[in-house]
């Protein structure tokens, strides 16, 4: 993996400090991973620029604290323009959290 030094994938809500949003990228634009710290134990809302990706995406929430391996529960998301989602809130531990994986549906 990448990392996103140009900050291009969260076009809002990266946080500073210990809230900073980290994204990685494989060379080929196939596979991104976020990492979203806690800043509490709500849900997180960011928007994401998915027109960086050569085509429609599958995106899972990851449990870093709970979860020994990825799941089911996946949701698709087009790639065009931006995107806001909102992170599942508390992930189980009293803080919220959470790694974002998108992957092209290719």
């Amino acid at each position: 993996l990448q990392p996103d030094l140009g900050n291009t994938l969260v076009a809002s809500d990266r946080g500073e400090g210990a809230s900073f949003i980290g994204a990685a990228f494989t060379p080929g634009r196939m596979l991104s991973l976020l990492y979203i710290p806690a800043d509490g134990q709500g849900s997180r809302e960011i928007t994401l620029n998915l027109k960086l990706f050569l085509g429609p995406l599958k995106a899972h929430w990851f449990n870093p604290a709970k979860d020994p391996a990825l799941g089911p529960n996946e949701m698709a998301l087009p790639n065009r323009d931006r995107q806001t989602l909102r992170t599942p809130g508390d992930n189980g531990t009293g803080v919220n959290d959470w790694v974002l994986v998108l992957q092209t549906a290719n």
